[in-house]
């Protein structure tokens, strides 16, 4: 009883979580991640392709014997920006519902920042006044600026999603840092995006003051940290809850760089699949930190999916009381 699935089929990966309410907390039962990358090809087609539909509902496929066997009591199944930018999106969602039985709701940005909100609310630090949450993702990626009080509540007070994603820029650059001469000028193209966010939330002025916490939820910033800690293989466990500083995100995108693609294919931190993506996440990580001078990052592995079952957690809880 009271059980909670979860999923989040993202522009690159494809995201389901099964938990069980635990006090105010939550069990996780299962964690699947599966790459998919339903968003290729989409920025330029503005159409979802057959061969990502076919490997994504392979995924859901997956997903859907899990979550039946599971049984939840609460269920919420999301799409991001992928969905949202595809015109066939809907017969896709349609596809789905029909062949597998799982009712995608495919969420604005707005939702979408929430839910990241949600997912972190755990490693809000409340010393802080303010935390500004990063989430690089496939098909864009999201700010979010929250208001936090001593009490432990917070607000979201603004949030925008940057049209720039790591799958449609590795796609642009074919992920090599030798075809990425561009590098500089896609920072430069972030950190004007960010601009008009800065202008209308003043947070360089806040950073000054000690007064932010900067939240990475991406696979780009857990990449560098596991790289940076000099780990044998990427290990999660060891990534989540650390902070990096900025010099140490900078020195680790410099060593990254500079390294031959082929070494990246086989690092042992680079998880298979996104040996393409790492560069133009580093370049999108890189205006973010230019812009907003934070002395470190905190890092989490939590994803929407974690924020999905936040938001049931409080129904699925009180039901198991009764």
């Amino acid at each position: 009883m009271g059980g909670i699935a979860a999923l989040d089929l993202g522009t690159n990966n494809c995201r389901l979580l099964l938990a069980m309410p635990e006090g105010p907390a939550y069990r996780t039962i299962c964690s699947f991640s599966r790459l998919v990358r339903l968003g290729e090809g989409v920025n330029e087609s503005g159409r979802l392709n057959e061969a990502a539909m076919e490997r994504t509902v392979a995924a859901l496929s997956e997903c859907a014997m899990k979550i039946q066997h599971f049984r939840p009591s609460h269920a919420r199944y999301v799409a991001t920006a992928a969905c949202r930018k595809a015109n066939n999106a809907a017969q896709f969602v349609r596809h789905v519902k029909q062949t597998i039985g799982l009712d995608l709701e495919i969420i604005s940005p707005r939702q979408e920042a929430s839910l990241a909100m949600a997912a972190c609310f755990s490693v809000l630090d409340v010393r802080r006044s303010h935390a500004l949450i990063l989430d690089i993702g496939g098909g864009s990626t999201e700010i979010v600026w929250v208001s936090l009080n001593m009490e432990g509540g917070s607000e979201l007070i603004d949030w925008d999603s940057l049209p720039c994603g790591v799958v449609a820029l590795a796609e642009r650059n074919s992920g090599h840092p030798k075809d990425l001469q561009s590098y500089k000028q896609v920072v430069k193209e972030v950190k004007e995006l960010l601009m008009p966010f800065e202008a209308s939330n003043n947070i360089s002025s806040e950073i000054a003051g000690g007064n932010v916490q900067m939240i990475g939820m991406s696979g780009t910033i857990a990449t560098l940290s596991a790289i940076h800690l000099n780990l044998e293989k990427y290990d999660s466990e060891r990534v989540d809850g650390i902070g990096i500083s900025r010099k140490d995100v900078f020195n680790t995108i410099q060593k990254l760089k500079a390294e031959a693609h082929c070494n990246r294919v086989v690092h042992p931190c680079v998880r298979t699949g996104q040996e393409d993506l790492i560069i133009p996440g580093c370049a999108i990580l890189q205006a973010i930190l230019e812009t907003w001078p934070v002395g470190s990052v905190s890092v989490t592995n939590r994803s929407l999916s974690d924020g999905l079952v936040a938001s049931m957690l409080p129904v699925a809880a009180s039901e198991n009381k009764e």
